[in-house]
């Protein structure tokens, strides 16, 4: 009895300690809860304090990114502006100096060509001071008054000039020293001279003289091979197959423009039937109108019979233009004004023969190989061989 009396106390006992231990453990777990809950509360006040300050920073950091943009954009639209300005001021600058640089340029320039014209102007003036000092007549009438010829034909007379007189290397073999030669002349000369037989283009009588022998001129028949109504020009082919020594230089086209009014110039042509004869005058005029071509006028005293005939630069003897007419007074009895008669200037019949394919007579070239059929005379009446494809010379 006592036994289990021992074990119930000490059942009791053991019961006692555990409720004790399982107390104090509840005690411990509702502290540890507790302190859990502070811990989460103050981790809690931790995070909501440190996301204040991110919020605040983040907020700071988007001012300061706004305020830094704002200020790019300041400066993009100053340094906009300010490199519209320089652009500005740099076209400005540039346009001063190419105005500078270019009107420099041609301050040179025009002194360049005054300088040019001057020294032009005193080699003219040498040149002529030195023909006017040194004149060889025998020249100025190898030049001058040997290349005129004289057309006769239907009881009248004209002249003509012969400019060029060359072998033609594209003949054959065989014919290597034939030499054609052609005559620059009035048409209305060729009107005169031929009269009713126009049509046949054939002059029977040219009269070419000589330096070996100046008293007697040899003969030869020529063919029209072209002509200008309107500006009384014309172009004749000696039927000749010889080289004729004298022909007339042609003024280059460069100085064509330095002929002017009161410039002196020999007329030569055969005035009624006379041989050669040079007179000597000044340009008078470099504009008269006649039936709508432009004529040149010369004070040198020309006769019937120098139509045809060459006007010559007193300086240098070179050809500047062909005698087309005098002035007549006077209706009933026309009386001649010797003084005043008309050529056609150089620069017109440059364009003319340039215009008809005739350029090689300025150049003193050979007749170009499809012309050469037509151009070329060969003695005994034979054609010249056939070049290229074109109709023969009627």
């Amino acid at each position: 009895m006592f036994l289990e009396g021992s074990k119930v106390l000490l059942l009791f006992l053991v019961f006692s300690v555990l409720q004790e231990q399982i107390t104090g453990v509840r005690h411990d777990l509702l502290g540890s809860r507790s302190r859990t809950a502070e811990a989460e509360a103050r981790r809690g006040e931790d995070l909501g304090e440190a996301r204040e300050v991110l919020e605040a920073s983040l907020a700071e950091c988007a001012f300061e990114i706004s305020r830094v943009r704002g200020d790019l954009e300041r400066s993009a639209c100053e340094l906009a502006s300010e490199r519209e300005d320089l652009v500005r001021l740099i076209d400005a600058r540039t346009r001063d100096l190419q105005g500078a640089v270019l009107g420099g340029m041609e301050l040179e320039r025009s002194a360049f060509e005054r300088s040019r014209r001057d020294l032009e102007a005193r080699a003219a003036g040498l040149e002529r001071l030195q023909t006017a000092t040194e004149r060889d007549p025998l020249d100025m009438k190898r030049r001058m008054v040997y290349p005129t010829v004289q057309l006769k034909g239907n009881g009248t007379v004209g002249s003509g000039v012969i400019v060029y007189s060359m072998a033609q290397p594209d003949l054959g073999p065989g014919m290597e020293g034939v030499h054609a030669t052609f005559v620059l002349t009035a048409y209305h000369v060729i009107l005169e001279v031929l009269g009713d037989r126009l049509s046949s283009g054939t002059i029977d009588e040219v009269q070419v003289i000589s330096e070996s022998r100046p008293e007697s001129p040899a003969t030869h028949s020529a063919k029209l091979v072209l002509f200008d109504r309107a500006r009384d020009m014309a172009l004749l082919r000696l039927n000749t197959t010889r080289r004729l020594e004298q022909v007339a230089e042609l003024l280059p086209g460069k100085d064509l423009a330095s002929l002017d009014v009161f410039s002196r110039a020999y007329a030569v042509g055969c005035p009624l039937g006379n041989r050669p004869l040079p007179t000597l005058g000044e340009i008078s005029s470099k504009s008269k109108v006649v039936a709508g071509q432009v004529f040149w006028m010369l004070s040198a005293p020309t006769f019937f019979g120098n139509s045809g005939g060459g006007v010559y630069q007193a300086e240098t003897f070179r050809l500047i233009g062909i005698s087309s007419m005098i002035y007549t007074y006077g209706k009933t009895h026309p009386a001649v004004v010797p003084h005043l008669g008309l050529f056609v200037p150089l620069a017109t019949i440059y364009r003319w023969l340039e215009e008809e394919g005739y350029s090689f007579l300025c150049a003193r070239a050979p007749i170009p190989p499809e012309m050469l059929w037509k151009l070329a005379y060969v003695e005994g009446g034979g054609a010249a061989p056939k070049a290229s494809a074109g109709k023969a010379e009627e």
